[in-house]
C-alpha cells in the first residue's frame, strides 16, 4: 500500500508574514537548484536474502541418541545415502538385561500356549477321525478349524518376539557410534548448532531435533530481513505490492534490476499504516515474502551479492520539492529551524521554510510545505551551517 495525497501543497505565505533576511551576494560561484512542483516520491529499501521453497529436513528420529558428529556443512551436496551424522545410543545394562528378560519370558510363555495348541489340535483331529456320524463329523471339523485359525495367530506372536529379539540387538549393536543417513537429494542449507563449547568427548542432544536442512529444489522466494528497522517501515509493504529487486555489492554498486510482487507478509489485516515498531512489539517470525518471475531466477546470480528490495514509501501529487542540498539548518533555543537562501536579482534571501516530513532520513529531495514558490532559484553552496 502507498500512501497517495493530492493537492496537498499549502499556499505560500506573504514575503511579509515570512521571515526574511537579505544580505548582498558575495562575489563567489554559486550552485544553484530551483524549487519545483512535482509529485513528491519517498523511495526506501530493505535487505533481503533468498527463501527456497523447496527444503527437507534430516531428524534424528531415533530416542535415547547421542549426536556425536555433523559430516557435513553448508553449501555440500548430498545424495540419497550419504552419511550426514554420526550417533550413539544411551542406555544402560540395566535396562538392556531387563528389555533381555522380558522377551525370554514372552518367548517361553509363547512356547508353552504353542505346545498346547498344538496338543489340542492333534486331539481334536482324533475327533473328526472317529466320529460316529456325518453330523458329529461336521462339528469335529469346525472346531479343528478353528484351532487351526488359533494356531496361526500363534505363530504371528513369534513373530512379534522375533522382531523385538532383533530390535534390542540392533540396540546393542548401535551403543557403538552408528551412522545418520540422508534420505533426499539436495544442498545443505543449515545444520543443527553444536554449540561452542567442544562436547565431542560426551556428545549432543540430538534425539528428535533437526540435524540437517536440505534444499531440494531451486525454486525460491525473495525474504526481507526486518532486522535492525527501528520503524515499521516494511509494513508498508502489503499484499500485492509491487517492488524493485535490486542486486549489487552494496546500494552504490546495483549491477541488475528486476520486478517483484509481495504474495505474503504478516500484516494483511492491519490498516494502521504508520504503526511504529518497539523495542516491547513481538514480531515473532513475521516474514514478508516477495515472488520474481521463474525467468529472472534463472537470468540473474543470487549466490555471491547483496539482495535489496527497493519500494515507495511515499507518493503525493504536485508538491513543492526542493533538492536537500539547498536546506539549510541552525538552532534556535531547544528549536531546530530549517531555512533556504534565495538568489534574486544578485541578492541572497535567507528564507526560513516548513518542511513537510521530519525525521533525520536522507532523501534527494524534500517536500516543503512553506517559504518557497514555484521556479525560486536557491543557493547550494553558500558558507553557512547546515
Amino acid at each position: 500500500m502507498i500512501l497517495l495525497l493530492t493537492g496537498c501543497s499549502r499556499p505560500v505565505q506573504n514575503q511579509s508574514e515570512v521571515l526574511l533576511h537579505t544580505d548582498e551576494i558575495v562575489k563567489e560561484e554559486l550552485k544553484t537548484t530551483v524549487v519545483k512542483k512535482k509529485t513528491y516520491v519517498q523511495e526506501a529499501f530493505a535487505n533481503a536474502s533468498v527463501y527456497y521453497t523447496k527444503q527437507s529436513v534430516i531428524r534424528m528420529e531415533i530416542p535415547d541418541a547421542t549426536l556425536k558428529t555433523i559430516e557435513v556443512k553448508i553449501g555440500d551436496k548430498v545424495k540419497k545415502g550419504d552419511v550426514v551424522a554420526t550417533y550413539k545410543m544411551d542406555f544402560s545394562k540395566a535396562d538392556i538385561e531387563r528389555e533381555r528378560l522380558n522377551i525370554e519370558n514372552a518367548r517361553l510363555a509363547y512356547r508353552s500356549s504353542y505346545t498346547s495348541l498344538l496338543n489340542r489340535i492333534n486331539e481334536q483331529k482324533r475327533k473328526v477321525k472317529n466320529a460316529a456320524n456325518q453330523q458329529e463329523k461336521i462339528q469335529q471339523k469346525n472346531m479343528l478349524n478353528q484351532l487351526n485359525e488359533q494356531l496361526k495367530q500363534k505363530r504371528n506372536e513369534e513373530q512379534r518376539i522375533g522382531s523385538q529379539e532383533r530390535a534390542l540387538q540392533n540396540r546393542i549393536n548401535r551403543n557403538s557410534q552408528t551412522k545418520l543417513y540422508s534420505k533426499f537429494d539436495g544442498i545443505v542449507m543449515d545444520v543443527m548448532d553444536l554449540g561452542a563449547g567442544d562436547d565431542s568427548e560426551y556428545g549432543y542432544d540430538g534425539s528428535g531435533k533437526d540435524i540437517v536442512t536440505l534444499r531440494t529444489g531451486d525454486d525460491f522466494l525473495i525474504e526481507i530481513d526486518r532486522t535492525g528497522f527501528s520503524t515499521a517501515v516494511v509494513d508498508l509493504l502489503r499484499y500485492n505490492t509491487e517492488v524493485t529487486i535490486a542486486l549489487g555489492s552494496d546500494r552504490n554498486d546495483i549491477q541488475h534490476r528486476m520486478k517483484g510482487k509481495v504474495i505474503s507478509a504478516d500484516n494483511l489485516i492491519d490498516d494502521d499504516l504508520y504503526r511504529l515498531y518497539s523495542e516491547d512489539t513481538d514480531t515473532g517470525d513475521s516474514t514478508t515474502m516477495i515472488q520474481i518471475s521463474k525467468a529472472d531466477q534463472k537470468k540473474y546470480s543470487f549466490k555471491k551479492t547483496n539482495i535489496y528490495v527497493e519500494y515507495e514509501r511515499l507518493r503525493v501529487n504536485d508538491c513543492l520539492v526542493i533538492e536537500q542540498d539547498a536546506i539549510y539548518q541552525e538552532l534556535d533555543g531547544e528549536d531546530m529551524k530549517y531555512y533556504v537562501y534565495l538568489v534574486d536579482n544578485g541578492n541572497l534571501y535567507k528564507r526560513y521554510i516548513v518542511r513537510a516530513l521530519e525525521g533525520d532520513d536522507i532523501q534527494p529531495e524534500e517536500w516543503i510545505l512553506q517559504g518557497v514558490e514555484e521556479g525560486q532559484v536557491l543557493a547550494m553552496n553558500v558558507n553557512a551551517e547546515r
